[in-house]
């Protein structure tokens, strides 16, 4: 008998046996809310729309060979210590925060889709990248290390 009939925890059972409507549901009191919205709001309610609008996009294009150390949230690295060739581009990353140090001013960053170059300079050059802050240089004594 228990062959006819799907264990009790699963939806298409409850539906089978009339129970509940076969419709995903999968938090209670948000029926009124449409897919589209369950799907974006993972925390609930505005607490994720505000973190996801802290959120900051780099990506990074050579014109000529760069030493870069790109650091992500935590401190993730995210480029490690590595020398970008001329005409290379990176994968576009995305963290709340990003620090960066850069060999010299051959690269352009596009943050958040907006192209910044970066000014010359006879020393190493870092940066600190949020959404609210934009980048903010770094002195020489804070610059990332992918050590």
């Amino acid at each position: 008998m228990s062959r006819s009939s799907p264990p009790p925890s699963t939806r298409a059972g409850e539906a089978a046996r009339g129970g509940l409507r076969a419709v995903p549901r999968p938090h209670a009191g948000h029926g009124a809310r449409s897919a589209h919205v369950r799907g974006s709001a993972t925390g609930g309610g505005t607490a994720a729309g505000a973190g996801s609008s802290s959120i900051v996009s780099l990506s990074l294009q050579a014109t000529a060979r760069v030493y870069v150390c790109l650091l992500g949230d935590g401190g993730r690295k995210l480029i490690a210590g590595t020398e970008l060739q001329p005409g290379a581009t990176t994968p576009t990353f995305h963290a709340r925060r990003f620090k960066i140090t850069l060999g010299n001013n051959a690269v352009k960053l596009l943050i958040d889709g907006t192209a910044r170059t970066v000014p010359a300079s006879s020393t190493a050059i870092g940066y600190a990248i949020t959404k609210a802050s934009g980048r903010q240089t770094l002195p020489q004594s804070q610059l990332p290390t992918c050590k």
